[in-house]
């Protein structure tokens, strides 16, 4: 049985890798909610309209409450123009009005889910305004419903139940039921109609216990990976795929002091590799000087 899980989990992650590098994806089937939850680790909150100003097309949202990370997050500003005009089913943003906001991720994209609608936004200066960039309805694929059933679906996710949700493939006007899990973070189950629970119960959500689950679930990939590694070995292309979903959820347990650190050894990486790069750089110029001397002398020699 292990075996065959571990079957299933590399073809999710093989099919759908780059989903945990990049959020905005042109590939229906890479969107899953576990996979959010995974990339933007730092912040998911549940969120309110507090003030529209519809002339200017700027909306300020109010933080409701936490589901993972967001210690920070106190409020949320977005701007919700595109292209000069508010699209019109953001006209219907009224006061107190539900959302859900996931952000920001290391290249400052966000996503607000609100009115039905996936908005990614990008926040590229320190003014705190986000800016929509555009909304995306194959989003849509991973969730359709009301913030509600959103919120819902997140808490159990994060406290380590699953969730089923409706979701609407691209193309198709009918609305199909999925089961999520954080176990299985790429792989979206379909789930007959008649099956569908009345009511999900929500659980309450504890950060403690949420990161215990995640941690626990970070030593089951561990020893999958160095299962699968002893059968096919580490050169394998799919080994890669495991890697990257280890080190996202290893990424989603640090605390900010970590992920600062982590960020500046990186950086000191870059810097080491650049002045490597800089000494072959010098060295074949050396060369290359050594060689421009020996062909004057060559000239010299011949007048």
């Amino acid at each position: 049985m292990k075996k065959v899980i571990l079957v299933l989990l590399l073809i999710c992650i093989a099919r759908t890798a780059r989903g945990y590098i990049e959020p905005v994806v042109e590939d229906q089937d890479a969107v899953t909610l576990p996979r959010l939850l995974l990339h933007f680790h730092k912040s998911v909150a549940v969120v309110d309209v507090q003030r529209v100003d519809m002339e200017r097309g700027l909306v300020r949202f109010g933080v409701v409450e936490r589901i993972q990370g967001a210690e920070a997050l106190k409020d949320m500003r977005q701007v919700i123009l595109q292209e000069g005009r508010i699209p019109d089913a953001l006209r219907k943003l009224k006061v107190g009005q539900k959302a859900v906001f996931f952000g920001e991720d290391s290249e400052g994209q966000s996503f607000l889910y609100v009115e039905g609608l996936w908005c990614h936004s990008l926040l590229r200066d320190d003014s705190g305004w986000r800016r929509l960039h555009e909304i995306r309805p194959i989003y849509n694929g991973c969730f359709t419903g009301s913030a509600d059933e959103l919120i819902v679906a997140l808490k159990r996710l994060v406290m380590g139940q699953e969730a089923v949700v409706r979701s609407r493939p691209r193309g198709s006007p009918q609305e199909v039921w999925v089961r999520y899990s954080m176990r299985m973070p790429a792989q979206r189950t379909p789930v007959d109609a008649s099956q569908v629970p009345h009511a999900q119960e929500t659980p309450r959500v504890d950060a403690a216990q949420a990161r215990e689950l995640r941690e626990k679930e970070l030593a089951e990939l561990r020893q999958q990976i160095r299962q699968f590694e002893q059968q096919v070995g580490p050169g394998d292309p799919h080994m890669r795929a495991l890697r990257v979903e280890f080190r996202k959820r290893e990424e989603g347990l640090e605390s900010e002091q970590q992920r600062a650190e982590r960020l500046q050894q990186n950086r000191r990486l870059e810097l080491r590799e650049i002045e490597k790069r800089m000494e072959r750089l010098r060295a074949e110029l050396r060369e290359l000087e050594r060689e421009r001397e020996r062909l004057q002398r060559d000239l010299k020699s011949e007048d």
